[in-house]
């Protein structure tokens, strides 16, 4: 509950920062400045399946990455000759599956650890016009996250059986290098509709994860292995139409 606390926290002073109209007093015009809120799909298999088998042959685990999620809100501001750049934040959550099994006891169980982070994204987009309405783009950019917390997992089995499972963020800052395509679908009254695909390369670990198996209080086995944060995803995002102000507009010449 502390964390979806935190992140909607953060989100809400986003956007209200952001949601605010802005215009250049000295010409009377609107900056080309778009809020949009992003929900992304996280696909499991692009550089992010970690499978372990310990050293001890007794036992042996296996991990691999589920399908997660990511939300949050995006800043644009558009320029000419259909580049742009933008930023934002975003909630994710990725999720693993973690199996253990001992050879010849029949013992076996399957468990999902949750690891969340926030992410910090700014990257530069390029877009082409293909219809009247229909743009395709490309971007290329970073992001910087922060991961709150770590991760542990304990499961008694026949009562002296243990198996441990440790996601440890040692680094608990670390940054990415996003590449994305997709097609944008525009209009004046309901706003940009974007739906695309973006890769991630993580510049650091996710994470540590360990594994360890206790029989009572021995150890009978441990390894680990770094975790990478890399993945591929499904994007789609809404930008709200701009709005014009029907105020009073400031005065361009001086007040005599």
């Amino acid at each position: 509950m502390k964390k979806f606390a935190l992140s909607f926290f953060l989100l809400s002073s986003c956007f209200s920062f952001i949601g605010q109209r802005e215009y250049r007093e000295e010409f009377n015009e609107d900056l080309s400045l778009f809020f949009g809120v992003q929900m992304r799909l996280i696909m499991p298999g692009f550089g992010s399946e970690i499978p372990m088998v310990l050293s001890d042959s007794m036992y042996s685990s296996s991990t691999n990455f589920l399908p997660g999620y990511s939300f949050g809100g995006m800043i644009r501001r558009d320029f000419e000759r259909g580049f742009s750049i933008e930023g934002g934040i975003n909630y994710t959550q990725r999720h693993l599956k973690v199996s253990m099994a001992v050879a010849d006891s029949g013992i076996s169980l399957q468990n999902n650890i949750t690891f969340v982070n926030y992410e910090f994204p700014i990257q530069g987009l390029v877009f082409v016009k293909l219809t009247k309405s229909i743009f395709g783009s490309a971007g290329l950019g970073t992001s910087f996250f922060y991961k709150p917390t770590s991760v542990r997992v304990n499961n008694y089995t026949d009562g002296k059986s243990n198996f441990v499972h440790y996601g440890y963020s040692r680094w608990k800052f670390g940054a990415e290098i996003n590449a994305q395509a997709g097609f944008e679908f525009r209009t004046k009254k309901s706003g940009y509709f974007y739906l695309g695909t973006t890769a991630k390369i993580a510049l650091a670990p996710l994470f540590e994860y360990n594994g360890l198996y206790f029989y009572g209080t021995q150890l009978k086995a441990n390894d680990f292995r770094q975790a990478s944060g890399a993945f591929l995803s499904v994007d789609f995002r809404y930008y709200l139409p701009k709005i014009k102000n029907t105020g009073r507009q400031p005065l361009i010449n001086p007040i005599e």
